[in-house]
């Protein structure tokens, strides 16, 4: 018996939130409090991140109430979000020149991109040496001024020779920001792999992914290795929609390896114990997707037995867990309900 066309992966796309729940807030939102914006209910998908950096004073709204999560992002104003997610303070630009030949001396700007000249956060473009203040940011540029303010260290994702996802190339420039955005979670590919360099922003995506650098920044290394830990596993969703079983078993088995050295640095929080047996469950669930695929179904329902219990044991640690337990009961019973379907037929 084999199951040749499994529906796990239909639900399961729906099973990891685009909002970290592995995340230790750092500002308390609470989702039933009112919301700031009209236009950014609690319902939205970046509404924590809009909510979160509204409390930080990195982002405001417009005078009629609104926040304009769909709006453009220009170069300017991701400057200006950056270094204030960073704390890096303006004042003693008051005085100084812009740094571009672009920047008006009267521009509301000019302190933020004098001071990111200063810091070598951000240089013009090409001979001219201008920096564009109101072109519009890409995700490639946003990530790497990001990650320039905070001074990542990219060095161990430095290979040029390699792309990062479909639509990217060997030799791009933004090769090493990208991979290591990937890699820690802040952002994440979509269900055929792509990132999209080249995409210009909203505000409520560059919100998004502040808030997400953040979490983890201020979270400490736990979080570093949760947030890690999940972007393993929307990865094993991505590799599980191109059938590419081997990816993702790698994906699950990185998401435990990650979720373990959490646990290792805080045994004792119950949400990293929850966190831990989520990956672990969602492992058991590629096993039985693999099992079924090769029509084992006993082994097939061993795993899914196991998946079932991982769930269980996670809400027990962390009630915060109960949705994710949830779903990864709900792809269980769907899988059974397959193996059941196929015996009949036979």
């Amino acid at each position: 018996m084999h199951l040749q066309s499994l529906p796990l992966l239909r639900t399961m796309k729906k099973a990891i939130s685009l909002v970290s729940f592995f995340s230790f807030l750092f500002v308390a939102v609470a989702t039933a409090s009112a919301a700031s914006f009209s236009d950014v209910p609690n319902s939205h998908p970046q509404f924590a991140a809009v909510e979160s950096l509204v409390n930080l004073g990195i982002v405001n709204g417009y005078q009629d109430g609104t926040f304009g999560p769909n709006n453009p992002v220009t170069r300017a104003e991701a400057v200006k979000m950056i270094l204030l997610g960073a704390d890096i303070g303006v004042e003693d630009m008051a005085d100084q020149p812009g740094g571009f030949s672009d920047v008006p001396s009267d521009a509301w700007f000019r302190p933020y991109t004098a001071k990111a000249k200063q810091a070598g956060i951000v240089s013009g473009y090409g001979s001219t040496g201008e920096f564009q203040p109101n072109k519009q940011v890409s995700k490639a540029e946003f990530i790497k001024i990001l990650l320039q303010t905070f001074k990542k260290d990219l060095s161990k994702h430095s290979d040029m020779s390699t792309a990062v996802s479909p639509d990217t190339a060997p030799g791009e420039w933004y090769l090493p920001q990208l991979r290591y955005a990937k890699m820690v979670g802040i952002i994440s590919p979509t269900a055929n792999g792509n990132l999209d360099p080249n995409k210009p922003l909203s505000r409520a995506e560059t919100a998004e992914i502040i808030y997400k650098f953040l979490v983890i920044e201020r979270g400490g290394e736990t979080q570093k290795m949760l947030s890690i830990a999940e972007s393993n596993l929307v990865n094993l969703l991505v590799e599980l929609n191109a059938n590419d079983l081997v990816g993702a078993m790698k994906s699950a088995n990185d998401a435990v390896f990650y979720s373990e050295k959490a646990l290792t640095s805080a045994p004792n929080q119950g949400i990293v114990k929850g966190a831990n047996k989520i990956a672990l469950g969602f492992q058991k669930l590629v096993l039985a997707y693999e099992a079924g695929v090769k029509g084992d179904s006993a082994l097939l329902e061993q795993y899914v037995e196991q998946a079932r219990q991982l769930a269980g044991a996670a809400f027990a640690d962390d009630a915060s867990m109960q949705s994710l337990g949830k779903k990864i009961k709900l792809q269980a019973d769907i899988l059974l309900q397959q193996v059941a379907e196929t015996s009949e037929a036979e």
